[in-house]
């Protein structure tokens, strides 16, 4: 059932052990077997793993008349994904092989990114940024419902402006005609702020609140229901 290293035979030459039950040859057997002129071991039931692995390339590595039946004899048949594949074609990655490395490969990352988004929500205000996606994607997902009509009385405005009571006369007299002379077409409301939330929070939460209430218009255009 196996092919171990020659041992005590240290002058074996010609091995004819095919037809058997050898699964995981030794990965070793041609260095313990230094005056090895023949090996005939095809046809066996090869259990093609990361210990085999290292069989087919010691084989690789000695003359093609030594092992007889090379590579047409030499077949895996467990596990089934590869039965019947040929040693010479069977490759397995040294990641799968390697235990220590598959170790490092999946930690290192992992503290990486643990550390990139600990830094990222320490000093850039992350969840911050990730909720005003998830608010824009959500009004943006509203907004393919609209019918084409509404939509388009929507677009007829450049800005929606949402003031305090206390910035109304700047916005009146001063925000408003700057707005007009270049031609922006604006919606007007007027509104208090909510105290401790951020401005961005703030205008968004007018948006969706005032959607289709009647709003107040800068003088030189139409008056619409909504916008």
């Amino acid at each position: 059932t196996d092919l171990p290293g020659c041992g005590i035979l240290s002058s074996l030459s010609i091995l004819i052990i095919d037809y058997n039950s050898i699964s995981n040859p030794s990965a070793d057997f041609f260095q313990s077997c230094q005056k090895i002129r023949s090996l005939k071991a095809g046809n066996n039931p090869f259990q093609c793993s990361c210990e085999l692995r290292e069989f087919i390339q010691s084989v690789g590595q000695v003359s093609s008349d030594v092992v007889e039946g090379w590579p047409e004899s030499y077949k895996c048949d467990y596990p089934e994904s590869y039965k019947g594949t040929p040693l010479k074609d069977f490759h397995v990655s040294e990641l799968s092989c390697n235990t220590a490395l598959l170790i490092v490969t999946i930690v290192v990352p992992g503290l990486v990114l643990a550390v990139a988004v600990t830094v990222l929500c320490i000093y850039l205000d992350l969840p911050w940024y990730l909720r005003m996606v998830c608010q824009w994607t959500q009004t943006r997902r509203r907004a393919r419902n609209v019918p084409l009509e509404e939509r388009q009385r929507t677009l007829q405005f450049h800005a929606f402006i949402s003031y305090s009571e206390h910035d109304s006369a700047w916005v009146k007299n001063e925000l408003i005609p700057n707005l007009e002379k270049e031609d922006i077409r604006i919606c007007l409301h007027e509104r208090n702020f909510v105290a401790g939330k951020s401005i961005v929070e703030n205008i968004i939460n007018c948006i969706e609140k005032s959607y289709k209430s009647i709003f107040v218009l800068s003088p030189n255009f139409v008056q619409s229901e909504w916008c």
